[in-house]
């Protein structure tokens, strides 16, 4: 039987359309032989399957697959006792055909191959599921054990990314890959695994696929793909799937902008920048996070908030927290769990049309493959305006015949229509004698009859937007007067900085005149106002010029009865600057005998005046021995005698204005040669002529007690880190060295102090070899104040300087925080520490006076008492409001007691007409003397908030200025 059974089987394999005749009849033959095992297994009580050992004792196992698969219970390869024809009759099944299947897909995808939801991989991950089986490759019902197979998956990192650690599950359950590296992963089924095998696993997905920001239109579809295999255990390939292909689309960023028309129409018009970030994922531990955002050109920046998303309300907050960009268009927004979203406010300076792009950049907790690089998005803008009405047609008065024309000027218009009333209502006009130019901005009215005198003109602009814009009427008068005509042209003039001058016109005919300047970008007519006075007489009058004006053109146009009016030739305006000085004379030392040269550089100058200081006062030099050169930038001195040493040279620079440069003074030392008999004397001179230490920002330290030649001890005291040592000795052969705590050191380089105690030997050696040593104990008090939030600011230094000069404090904290808003109490008591008043201020009686600190209580009573402040109309002092950056330019301005009337020479800030009238004074003054300067696109933003790095760094302006 069991060859028989055996020959089925190959015969089974033969020819396939036998197949189902052959596997009946096994069917009816295993079912006949088992029969007896079958009662068997119901004697003994078991449900599962009997096996009889070679004892002859039935063992019992729990049923399982092979039940189902191998209807024999004889597994292939196997054999089993047949009781039918006794115990040396065995049937035994032949080796299968195995074939394996491999079904693959991800877990956010409904098929293989698809697109996966926005929402299904926040994590940042993808979950990969592969299902592999094994059966017969004849009998779909008989299935074998995947037991000792190896499933196998090459992860290409560019695609599929990285493998997740503790993701990888067989059958639902956790399971560890065997020598899983980041870009392989391998498994080999255990016993008892079956037939059947779901895998699953995760990869990170790569950050360049999962953050790139997908913009409608463009293709930012990223595809995924992954494969995997089924081995043997010797590695042999087996079975392998085709590419997983997912795509996403991501959309971390959404940006829109929307345009706000003011209700007032001489109101600048803003947009609104809205940027959503995380909001279609809710992504969690958001670190260091920012959105890059410059503004395109003809937005100005007004202001900025952001807010949190609300997982309670499921809506974003309703806290919306200011935030300020710094330099680089950057808004820091620190660490984030959940989306954020930012509004910054633009106004609309300049064009139509605006592009806007937003990048956000971020790091994400647990998984630094995950940091984003950015993702980027842009948003557009386009205004469509209603034409305005910029300036209307004036009135005209011309003489019979004459010609005249009506001009308007208007925004975001693109067509005119002119119209005429002549007395009973107005209609349109056409192109035709006496008109022309009936559809552009200019009517033009030629051959006036008497008849049209009173006719009123108007002028309907449209444009792409309504509604449409009519201007003020225009009376056209036509008399028997004749034009004004330019019988004086005015005349160029050229004047120093801050000087006065004159432009002057003789016209006949003319009943009024209009000056015009034209300062780059063509003739605009000028009001009275500083610097400029008689705008519409016969004489202009500037006065106070500054160097910006140079290069002016001005005109004046000259009215009459009769048009046309008479415009007279430009006359330029040249401002001549002062003379400065950029680079002063050095001293020298040289051989009797000898020759030099002392020379300065300065910018502005036209001629020079070399002096000399001989003892009684400086004097001017003139050419001849033993000088040349005396009126040019380089003076020569030839055949110095012994006598000159000491004499000290100076040079006044002259130009075309004034005052006057004068530089600072050098010294000739002029030395002697030692005679030639007797016998030189070498010197035993080993003492200092002078000894001084200073910090390395300059400062000079005090000396106890103050230096004498013949003190050899002395101690000092600093915060500072460093010092600069400065001496000079009473002989000039003799040598100096320097020994600071034991080390040699430079007497012109900085020298590092230890906290504590430092000595300092200084060395004298006379020209005859004897010493003298001079010792100063300086004591370095501590460490130099640092804040744990100002390394990499870039006001760090300013800080640390005002920290050492103690004009700031930080927190308890440690903290200085350099970007935030600035009190008034806070600003008066770092201007009084660096003021140092002595005195005792005036006294307070502010109605909330009780509300100043005792820290700043003094510092606001000096500040009072110097007029540095005043309170306000209502009596109060408001010790806690913040310092708005025009209230600071003032309170500076005080302090170094400059004028606060209102500056004559414009301020040249883009948003000057916004600097109320009581700071313009004060910011003109700062910005002349380099103290203050534009923010971004030259805006001076009177109303900002001053930050404490800001302060710190005026206040040292400030002091740099007041030295001077």
């Amino acid at each position: 039987m069991r060859y028989f059974v055996q020959s089925m089987k190959q015969k089974c394999r033969i020819t396939q359309s036998l197949r189902s005749f052959c596997l009946a009849i096994l069917l009816i033959l295993q079912t006949m032989t088992f029969t007896a095992a079958a009662n068997a297994e119901s004697a003994l009580g078991y449900s599962g399957t009997a096996e009889v050992s070679e004892s002859g004792t039935p063992e019992a196992t729990e049923p399982s697959e092979p039940e189902k698969a191998h209807k024999s219970d004889i597994n292939y390869g196997g054999n089993k006792p047949n009781s039918i024809f006794g115990e040396n009759n065995r049937l035994e099944d032949s080796q299968p055909t195995p074939v394996y299947t491999i079904t693959k897909k991800a877990t956010s995808n409904s098929t293989e191959n698809g697109f996966m939801n926005q929402t299904s991989y926040t994590e940042g991950a993808i979950e990969w599921q592969v299902d592999i089986a094994a059966k017969d490759t004849f009998d779909d019902s008989i299935l074998l054990s995947l037991e000792g197979l190896k499933f196998y998956d090459a992860l290409d990192l560019t695609e599929a990314g990285p493998y997740v650690e503790g993701s990888f599950k067989v059958n639902g359950q956790a399971a560890t890959p065997e020598g899983s590296t980041a870009n392989a992963l391998t498994y080999t089924f255990p016993p008892g695994i079956g037939s059947k095998a779901t895998v699953t696993f995760k990869t990170w997905i790569p950050k360049e696929k999962y953050y790139r920001e997908y913009n409608p239109g463009d293709a930012g579809w990223q595809t995924i793909a992954n494969a995997a295999e089924l081995r043997d255990s010797s590695g042999q390939k087996l079975d392998f799937s085709n590419s997983w292909r997912v795509a996403l689309k991501s959309d971390w960023i959404q940006h829109v902008g929307t345009l706000n028309k003011p209700v007032n129409p001489t109101d600048p018009s803003t947009i609104t920048w809205t940027i959503d970030v995380n909001k279609n994922y809710n992504k969690q531990g958001l670190k260091s996070f920012t959105i890059t955002d410059a503004l395109p050109g003809g937005l100005a920046f007004k202001s900025a908030a952001y807010q949190l998303w609300d997982n309670g309300t499921n809506d974003w907050s309703a806290t919306k927290t200011p935030i300020t960009p710094d330099a680089g268009s950057v808004y820091a927004l620190g660490d984030v769990n959940g989306p954020i979203r930012l509004v910054i406010v633009s106004e609309v300076i300049a064009s139509t049309s605006y592009t806007n792009k937003a990048i956000a950049q971020w790091k994400l907790d647990g998984n630094p493959v995950q940091d984003n690089d950015q993702a980027t998005v842009w948003a557009t803008y386009t205004i469509h305006s209603p034409p305005t009405i910029t300036g209307h047609p004036s009135s005209a008065v011309i003489a019979a015949g004459g010609t005249a024309t009506f001009s308007v000027t208007a925004s975001n218009a693109t067509g005119y229509q002119w119209q005429v009333d002549e007395g009973s209502g107005f209609m349109n006009i056409s192109n035709g004698a006496p008109y022309s130019g009936a559809t552009w901005s200019t009517l033009t009215i030629t051959g006036a009859t008497a008849e049209m005198s009173g006719y009123v003109y108007r002028v309907i602009a449209r444009g792409l937007a309504l509604p449409e814009a009519t201007s003020n009427g225009a009376t056209l008068t036509v008399t028997a007067n004749s034009p004004p005509t330019i019988t004086g042209h005015p005349s160029s003039a050229s004047i120093a900085a801050g000087g006065t001058t004159t432009f002057s016109v003789t016209a006949s005919d003319a009943t009024g005149y209009q000056w015009q300047v034209d300062a780059g970008t063509g003739f605009t007519n000028i009001s009275n106002g500083a610097p400029y006075s008689g705008a519409t007489t016969s004489t202009l009058t500037i006065t106070g010029a500054t160097a910006g004006m140079s290069g002016y053109v001005y005109r004046v146009i000259a009215r009459g009865l009769a048009l046309p009016d008479a415009t007279s030739n430009g006359a330029t305006l040249t401002v001549n600057s002062p003379p400065t000085i950029t680079g002063h004379p050095s001293s020298a030392s040289i051989a009797a005998g000898g020759t030099t040269t002392f020379s300065v550089t300065a910018s502005d100058a036209t001629g020079y005046q070399w002096q000399v200081d001989a003892g009684t006062g400086f004097t001017n030099i003139s050419n001849g021995a033993p000088y040349s050169g005396a009126t040019t930038s380089t003076l020569t001195i030839t055949g110095a005698t012994a006598g000159m040493s000491g004499y000290v040279y100076r040079v006044i620079a002259k130009g075309s204005a004034l005052p006057d440069a004068t530089s600072n003074g050098a010294t000739l030392t002029v030395n002697s040669p030692p005679s030639a008999a007797p016998a030189y004397i070498a010197s035993s001179n080993a003492e200092l002529k002078s000894l001084t230490l200073s910090n390395g920002e300059g400062e000079t330290l005090t000396l106890s007690p103050a230096y004498r030649a013949d003190v050899l001890t002395y101690e000092a005291n600093t915060d500072a880190s460093q010092i600069v040592i400065g001496t000079v000795t009473d002989h000039w052969a003799a040598k100096t060295t320097y020994r600071l705590n034991g080390q040699a050191v430079p007497a012109d380089l900085k020298a590092n102090l230890n906290v504590g105690k430092n000595e300092l030997l200084i060395q004298v050696q006379a020209e005859n070899g004897a010493t003298r040593i001079y010792t100063v104990n300086i004591t370095r008090n501590s460490e130099e104040t640092t804040y744990n939030d100002t390394k990499g600011h870039w006001a760090e230094q300013q800080i640390r300087q005002a920290a050492r000069m103690k004009i700031v404090n930080g927190y308890e904290d440690g903290s200085f925080a350099p970007d935030k808003s600035v009190m008034r109490a806070e600003f008066l008591v770092m201007l009084m520490n660096a003021l140092k008043p002595q005195t005792d201020g005036a006294e307070l009686a502010f109605s909330d006076a009780s509300s100043i600190g005792a820290w700043a209580h003094n510092a606001v009573a000096q500040a009072l008492q110097a007029g540095i402040v005043t309170g306000y109309e209502d009596g109060t002092f408001r010790p806690n409001g913040e310092i708005k950056r025009s209230e600071m330019a003032v309170m500076i301005a005080r302090s170094l007691g400059l004028s606060e009337n209102e500056n004559t020479g414009g301020i040249d800030f883009a948003d000057e007409r916004d600097i109320p009238p009581w700071a313009r004074g004060a910011v003109a003054a700062l910005k002349q003397l380099g103290l203050v300067s534009g923010k971004g696109a030259n805006v001076f933003d009177p109303t900002g908030l001053l930050t404490r790095a800001e302060a710190v760094t005026v206040i040292l302006n400030m002091l740099t200025q007041q030295s001077k």
